[in-house]
């Protein structure tokens, strides 16, 4: 089986990931080779190059440390690829690895809450800008703003917090009931929780 390569938009230093028909995983430093299944083949790279970008972006609502964002992403990246044969198109491809990051997260936001704490002089979530160029200010203006509301974000309790997230990539309440396992209604009550907790915080 041949190997195609794959990496991780959006991340900075994200891995890439090997995977062979010898091997039982992938291991981090190599290529993606195509997951599939009978009922609804997909590629990992097809996926990482489709949801690299939110996957990403979603370790970094769970985890605000460059080095520990990375190592989540990894371990995202590798959940997906375990659980990619067991995916039987009952949700969207997105929905579906939207839930098992958020799984992750809340696994990784569990061990750190046991993890004896340090001092860290880390960095804020990394953001990267791409686009056309913008008026300095404007784009300082921007980048402040962006910061913000991710700093907001992080802040919020881990409920409100995973269906903002899942808002901001553009889920509906019924993708983020869908992913999160949760009820619509809950969603539309986490998701006002969060607002009023957001506004207060930027208007402060």
């Amino acid at each position: 089986m041949s190997a195609a390569a794959s990496t991780l938009p959006g991340a900075a230093g994200a891995p890439h990931v090997v995977a062979r028909e010898e091997e039982p995983a992938p291991r981090v430093g190599a290529t993606v080779a195509a997951v599939a299944t009978p009922c609804a083949p997909i590629a990992l790279n097809e996926v990482l190059g489709e949801y690299g970008p939110m996957l990403a972006r979603i370790a970094a609502t769970y985890e605000a440390d460059p080095m520990r964002r990375e190592e989540l992403v990894q371990e995202i990246v590798l959940a997906v690829w375990r659980s990619l044969e067991r995916f039987e198109g009952r949700s969207s491809v997105r929905t579906f690895v939207a839930r098992i990051a958020h799984n992750r997260g809340v696994s990784h936001v569990g061990r750190e809450i046991r993890r004896p704490q340090t001092v860290d002089e880390g960095d804020g979530p990394a953001h990267s800008a791409a686009g056309p160029a913008q008026d300095p200010v404007q784009q300082v203006n921007a980048e402040q703003t962006y910061e913000r509301l991710v700093s907001a974000v992080g802040q919020l309790p881990l409920g409100p917090r995973q269906v903002v997230s899942l808002a901001l990539e553009g889920f509906d309440h019924r993708e983020i009931a869908d992913a999160l396992g949760i009820s619509v209604n809950n969603v539309g009550v986490r998701l006002n929780r969060a607002r009023r907790a957001l506004r207060e915080e930027l208007e402060s």
